[in-house]
């Protein structure tokens, strides 16, 4: 795969975490105890009220959505910007961001499954897409060490 095509596929691959973690976000803050559940979006019975307001649900008090608005539209610029030019720094963010989203995405899995017991299905859609970015960084390592043999 040309590198060109990596990067528009990391492009929209994060796009569509941005547009999820805002969802996540809005869903979240328009949220209140007397409506039948968060992820409005959704109808039932779904995990996302249980997921979005455990302890597990913000770092430092901020809500991990905002982490991944910041990230995945860091992701975004970056991977745009690489499209055009070719910045070997810029390359490393976008490989560092990749590997945080995947290794992040591991760590929310395993408290949605694991510990919570119970699955946002926006979340769920953040972190596959961010293990396929995860899958993208380690294929991009292993391409670029296999150049320098």
């Amino acid at each position: 795969m040309k590198e060109k095509n990596v990067y528009l596929t990391i492009l929209i691959i994060s796009i569509v975490c941005v547009a999820l973690s805002i969802t996540i976000q809005t869903e979240k803050k328009q949220y209140s105890s007397n409506q039948e559940s968060i992820c409005s979006a959704i109808t039932g019975s779904n995990g996302c009220e249980t997921v979005q307001t455990s302890k597990y649900a913000s770092i430092f008090g901020i809500d991990n959505p905002i982490f991944g608005i910041i990230g995945f539209s860091l992701l975004v610029i970056f991977s745009s910007i690489s499209m055009t030019t070719s910045i070997k720094p810029l390359k490393y963010l976008i490989l560092t961001g990749s590997i945080i989203a995947g290794l992040t995405a591991i760590w929310f899995l395993y408290l949605q499954i694991l510990v919570i017991n119970r699955y946002c299905i926006f979340c769920l859609m953040v972190d596959i897409l961010s293990l396929i970015l995860l899958g993208i960084a380690i294929c991009l390592l292993y391409n670029t060490a296999l150049k320098h043999k």
